[in-house]
């Protein structure tokens, strides 16, 4: 129900998992007789395997896609395959090596998580813990996610020849993860309107530039009424979605591995959202892609 409500949705969808966790953490010491005082970090290893396990098998996936000629850049991962260093690491700057990144970061946390639980220390624990979540967030960076007054100038009055009805921006965040969007309506008052919805993955911002960048992540689809396509346009990742039957559809770009912007409605073709899309200040939001973001 939350969901229907994008900001609202994210947010219930975190408390969830985050409630999740809390019951892994009271159950270990009962199923898997853990010692109590070690169950933080049991529980912190279990969802680091969850998430590597995951990533491995998506990671797979698509390598075998790639390999057998399902994808235009099979070619140059099996080259990348060829130039691997003969000492057994991935070649510089291939899927590989990023997986191999991600991996080194996570080992890093969780050798921090043991030697903080060995010391008894609550506050170290709580900074391993974080530094835990962080690498599992994809990355050795915290991202203060974009204050609602910096996405209010990315919405603008108007889009594709419609007035704007209704506006919303926030930030919302929980355990040190933010995340802001802002979102618009334009319409004419009758049948045709359009929703303009601008994302500031915040906290995730390494998991969606692993997906942009590297995880082959690509979808196409085709039915009776429409069809669904995910695939990297000059960089950017790019979904959309059209419905022949109603008229319906959504175009969206991941923007500077950071920023999720779509557009979504009634119009003639996906032309006309793809349009409105690139109408917007992409440019100058991709500028911002560094603007809250520190080293752990």
């Amino acid at each position: 129900i939350a969901l229907i409500i994008p900001a609202l949705g994210w947010l219930v969808a975190l408390l969830g998992a985050l409630f999740s966790i809390y019951l892994l953490n009271m159950g270990l010491p009962f199923t898997m007789k853990c010692p109590p005082e070690k169950s933080v970090g049991y529980t912190a290893v279990t969802i680091i395997v969850m998430i590597v396990i995951y990533l491995l098998i998506a990671f797979v996936v698509g390598r075998v896609s790639l390999m057998s000629g399902m994808n235009p850049y099979g070619a140059a991962f099996s080259s990348s395959l060829s130039e691997r260093p003969t000492r057994g690491n991935f070649a510089p700057g291939s899927p590989g090596a990023a997986l191999q990144s991600y991996a080194d970061s996570l080992q890093k946390a969780s050798k921090q998580m043991d030697t903080a639980q060995k010391s008894g220390d609550a506050n170290a624990q709580g900074a391993a813990l974080g530094a835990i979540v962080g690498a599992a967030l994809g990355g050795n960076t915290k991202v203060e996610s974009l204050a609602p007054d910096r996405i209010k100038p990315f919405i603008p009055d108007s889009l594709a020849g419609l007035p704007r009805t209704s506006i919303s921006v926030s930030r919302n965040g929980a355990l040190g993860m933010q995340m802001s969007t802002g979102t618009a309506t334009y319409s004419d008052g009758g049948q045709h309107s359009l929703h303009l919805e601008i994302a500031d993955t915040g906290s995730l911002k390494g998991l969606v530039g692993f997906a942009t960048g590297y995880a082959g992540t690509e979808q196409d689809t085709e039915t009776d009424t429409g069809y669904e396509k995910i695939y990297k346009s000059g960089g950017q990742l790019v979904h959309e979605k059209w419905d022949n039957r109603g008229s319906y559809g959504e175009y969206g770009v991941v923007v500077g591995d950071r920023f999720s912007v779509k557009v979504s409605g009634n119009a003639s073709n996906i032309g006309e959202l793809k349009s409105a899309v690139n109408a917007l200040d992409l440019s100058g939001l991709a500028a911002l892609k560094g603007e809250g973001v520190q080293s752990n």
